[in-house]
């Protein structure tokens, strides 16, 4: 039940954040319909209960779009939120998007991330090899980006990552830095700081890191805050810049200990990337 709670607000958060302008304008119109009355003040005042009226209506019917949008995947995510990036997630993952079903660009990137963090980064590179993603789709492009990414960071090529990314360079250059791509741009940064750290180009990811925990972009969603916070005191680690790393590192561990991320092994995973990466050991 509480991450029942947790998965549905946080589908009505980004749900939210992405149409609220609409939301707003709608209650707007449907409260400026058939408005009546006998003086300026009592316009005023009856104009905004209803706007008050038909915003909270909307909400509600917002609200039980996103619960039967949960209700369709919660038995899924429920066994993501119990057991990660497990074979049993996988196994109910494929029965319920990928085995029988029509193709779908987004759901085959879940996929290839199961098989990205369940340990079998070659498979994942060979499932990413059969599907074609479109340019249009920036979700869906940029997440095969940063799984083919890290898949080849996983399994020990650094050098092809690197290739990767000079692959997907003429995608980077016309999506990056634009509005509509601020919600998947955590993905391209990571990409572009774990790819570095893995080729020794420490000074590179710290000015990348630093860079983007200060953009509005990362302001606006923080959907991998503590990863970059992680993979930041890696790049003062390994550049010996010790006093900086002593001075940020408890701070760090506090804010992971005490988040409160979606799914119950998110916690334990940031404490062991923390651990390894004090230990001068790149998260992944």
């Amino acid at each position: 039940m509480a991450f029942g709670f947790r998965y549905w607000k946080h589908l009505m958060v980004l749900t939210l954040k992405n149409s609220w302008l609409i939301i707003l304008v709608a209650a707007l119109i449907s409260a400026s319909i058939g408005m009546t009355g006998t003086s300026e003040g009592f316009k005023v005042l009856d104009f905004v209960i209803r706007l008050l009226d038909r915003g909270t209506l909307m909400l509600v019917i917002l609200s039980v779009f996103v619960l039967i949008l949960m209700l369709k995947d919660f038995k899924v995510m429920s066994i993501f939120n119990r057991t990660g990036f497990s074979r049993e997630y996988l196994e109910a993952y494929e029965r319920k998007h990928i085995i029988g079903k029509p193709f779908n660009e987004n759901t085959a990137m879940v996929y290839a991330e199961i098989f990205v963090n369940a340990g079998d980064p070659v498979s994942a590179m060979r499932y990413l090899d059969t599907v074609s993603v479109s340019e249009n789709n920036l979700f869906a492009k940029t997440a095969y980006f940063f799984l083919y990414t890290m898949a080849a960071l996983k399994s020990g090529d650094p050098a092809l990552a690197d290739r990767v990314w000079a692959t997907h360079q003429q995608f980077i250059n016309s999506f990056v830095g634009k509005p509509n791509y601020a919600m998947n741009s955590h993905m391209l940064y990571l990409t572009m700081i774990y790819t570095d750290c893995a080729n020794g180009r420490y000074q590179r990811a710290l000015e990348q890191t630093v860079g983007f925990m200060n953009s509005k972009e990362n302001k606006l969603y923080k959907l991998a805050e503590l990863d970059f916070r992680i993979i930041h005191l890696l790049e003062l680690k390994k550049l010996g810049m010790e006093e900086e790393l002593n001075r940020l590192a408890p701070a760090v561990k506090r804010d992971i200990e005490n988040s409160r991320p979606l799914y119950d092994w998110q916690k334990p995973r940031l404490l062991e990337d923390y651990n390894k990466v004090i230990n001068g050991i790149c998260p992944w």
